[in-house]
């Protein structure tokens, strides 16, 4: 999971340069993902705790628990959907839990009209 955050990071990072008529470089990507590499790790390991109390719950708790696990998985998937982009527009923010409310509060803003 940290491998593939880690490469999705740079990607992301230089699908903006691109996006802005800048060249893309893989190396620049890697060396910025390098840049962010506390938030990565950090990030990764909360992510792999969130899924593996999701998979306890499914387990422990037969029929109900798969319900719940899967509601939970599912809301947890979309508020975590612009961590990424987070992570590599952010100034090294390494809380996890701020990188999820920054998230979520970006797909609030986003899609959720007051």
């Amino acid at each position: 999971m940290f491998i593939a955050t880690f490469f999705n990071v740079a990607f992301y990072h230089e699908i903006l340069a691109a996006l802005s008529g800048q060249a893309v470089s893989i190396g620049r990507g890697l060396k910025f993902a390098s840049t962010r590499l506390r938030s990565i790790l950090i990030w990764t390991l909360f992510a792999g705790l969130v899924g593996l109390l999701i998979k306890t719950i499914e387990e422990r708790l037969a029929l109900v628990g798969r319900i719940i696990g899967r509601f939970i998985g599912v809301a947890w998937s979309i508020a975590a959907v612009f961590v990424i982009p987070v992570i590599v527009r952010e100034d090294q923010t390494a809380n996890p839990v701020a990188l999820l409310k920054r998230s979520a509060g970006i797909l609030r803003r986003t899609w959720v009209k007051p």
